[in-house]
């Protein structure tokens, strides 16, 4: 039966410039993403697929030392979000911080209205008005010396706030009046003293097992969570009747959001659905006749569907259902019914990608420019003002340690690990022995026969050498060498493989490309084999001597400021 079709298209912004997150440029066309962390050992952070690893975690970090900390000093010392956070009454959201608090002053904190978390009576306190407090009691018994603890506010919409502290939960306070709605322009506010190590804020209310992951420093955003957006609501009631409209003419609704009438295919109100991102409708719907319509991401008006697996039945009342877009493109919000007679309305739509909205470690601070805070899911920074920055000997950070016998990662065999002939490859290592030729860094090589792809390997003069064979072996492969002294025993070098055609590899150092050397000829393009996708090994022989975190692989040759990117944000 033909559909009547109604497109609500709505716009899904960033929370300010998070919409042209420089992030979300390097997951275009990213295949495969291992990060070498002691949460994340074997999982590709892509597609989710657990492989095996007998690799072992390392504390060492990146920079060689531990978690840095931002100190306040009570009185001056302040930081400031690269945008404004703002949450609704019917938002649901979660604020984590670690750090010592010495004197608890305001965190989440909005200038000039003195709303946040802060402490009242001696205990921690939300307060989201200009005169009522919402005290946390049996949890901590003074907020003055918390020494390194994680603290961890959960909203659930509904007004409800829980709290966790090192995530192990401790108390809900419900019935705050006008929600958990609040503004933040101030992460951590003047009147605050003490260190803070990690600030992450997300846009939903996490899982209990999130939040035991999520409060660890060393445990990344899963790749599903990052790069998240602020909700669009489109409050003005909109009517829908099935009786009386062509469903694509403009006078089939006249909802208003982002300042347009209009919401038809094509227009700037569109939402850029992004593969694997969660998005969450939610509305209300009034019944007035007929049967309740079915609603969902779809990738056209006239509901082609598509990007994810099925439409949902709405129900008279409050409707909330999260999606996962199976398929990445710029599409609506439909509403549709194979009834046409059907009259209901919607009122108080929301579309939202639910995620990180900010990610804050310390980690990444300079201790010459304690100033600016990458966020590193949004590619953006926050501003730190009259602080200044502690870097304890211990370290806390992560990679995984190869030991040139026994470690391996093997990630199995995917369709997506066959790749064009236009690829880029990126890894941070940090070689611990070169003495044995040729450790393998990379490889989908099962050797010998003619399933084998490609590979990329140390030499003991610190070359790397990367191989690309046809489908026939040996005898079709090309063999792209990069200079002497590309590696360094016990110094971490960021290495970016931009294959751009058969005759032209470039090899980027720290950012800086190097000269390659072509040895062999024959390449044309990689067959679609069955070798699995293995790290610090060729299988049973060849094994790294190194520490190697966040292997990546794109089926395009990055660009120069994506290149610049990955290394400046440690990707």
């Amino acid at each position: 039966m033909k559909k009547s079709i109604l497109s609500i298209l709505l716009v899904l912004t960033m929370l300010g410039a998070m919409g042209q997150s420089q992030i979300s440029e390097l997951s275009k066309n990213l295949v495969f993403r291992w990060e070498g962390s002691e949460w994340n050992p074997y999982r590709d952070m892509v597609s989710g697929t657990l492989g095996t690893a007998t690799a072992t975690y390392n504390v060492l970090d990146r920079q060689g030392s531990g978690r840095r900390e931002v100190v306040y000093n009570g009185s001056t010392s302040y930081t400031t979000p690269p945008t404004t956070i703002t949450f609704t009454e019917s938002n649901a959201w979660t604020v984590i911080y670690k750090g010592t608090f010495k004197t608890f002053g305001w965190l989440f904190f909005h200038n000039g209205y003195n709303t946040g978390i802060t402490d009242h009576s001696s205990k921690l306190s939300f307060k989201n008005d200009a005169t009522n407090f919402y005290d946390f009691n049996a949890t901590i018994a003074s907020v003055s010396n918390i020494s390194d603890k994680t603290l961890t506010f959960v909203a659930n919409g509904s007004g409800g706030l829980s709290l966790y502290i090192d995530g192990v939960f401790s108390q809900t306070i419900t019935g705050i009046s006008g929600g958990t709605a609040i503004t933040c322009d101030r992460l951590i506010n003047s009147g605050f003293s003490g260190s803070i190590s990690l600030v992450r804020i997300f846009n939903y209310a996490l899982t209990p097992t999130q939040i035991a992951n999520y409060s660890k420093p060393e445990y990344p955003i899963e790749w599903v969570d990052r790069g998240a957006t602020g909700a669009l609501n489109v409050s003005t009631t909109i009517n829908h009747n099935y009786t009386s409209f062509t469903a694509t003419s403009a006078s089939a609704f006249s909802a208003v959001s982002n300042g347009s009438g209009l919401h038809l295919g094509g227009t700037a109100d569109e939402i850029n659905y992004l593969l694997g991102k969660i998005y969450r409708a939610k509305f209300t719907l009034t019944l007035n006749s007929g049967t309740a319509p079915q609603f969902g991401p779809d990738a056209t008006i006239s509901g082609a569907q598509g990007l994810t697996s099925a439409y949902v039945a709405a129900v008279n009342g409050v409707n909330q259902t999260d999606f996962i877009i199976t398929t990445a493109a710029t599409g609506v919000m439909l509403f549709f019914n194979n009834s046409s007679a059907t009259n209901y309305s919607v009122s108080g739509l929301s579309v939202t990608q639910l995620g990180c909205v900010l990610d804050l470690n310390a980690s990444g601070l300079s201790a010459a420019t304690p100033t600016y805070w990458y966020d590193r899911t949004n590619s953006l920074t926050a501003t730190n003002s009259g602080t200044s920055l502690v870097v304890p000997p211990a370290s806390n950070l992560s990679a995984t340690s190869f030991n040139g016998a026994t470690s391996k990662v093997d990630m199995g065999d995917q369709l997506s690990f066959t790749l064009p002939t236009t690829f880029s490859i990126s890894f941070w290592i940090y070689p611990i022995s070169l003495t044995t030729d040729y450790q393998i860094i990379l490889n989908k090589d099962a050797g010998g026969s003619a399933n084998r792809e490609y590979g990329v390997y140390t030499r003991t003069n610190g070359a790397i050498d990367v191989y690309l064979f046809n489908s026939t072996p040996n005898a079709n492969y090309t063999l792209w060498s990069f200079p002497a002294s590309t590696l360094v025993i016990n110094v971490w070098k960021n290495i970016i493989i931009r294959h751009l055609s058969a005759s032209n590899c470039e090899l980027y150092v720290n950012g800086t490309i190097v000269t390659a050397t072509k040895e062999s000829t024959g390449f044309a393009g990689f067959a679609n084999g069955t070798a699995p996708l293995l790290i610090g090994t060729f299988g049973s022989t060849l094994f790294l001597n190194a520490l190697l975190s966040n292997v990546n692989i794109w089926k395009e040759a990055l660009d120069a400021d994506r290149i610049k990117l990955v290394y400046d944000a440690q990707f």
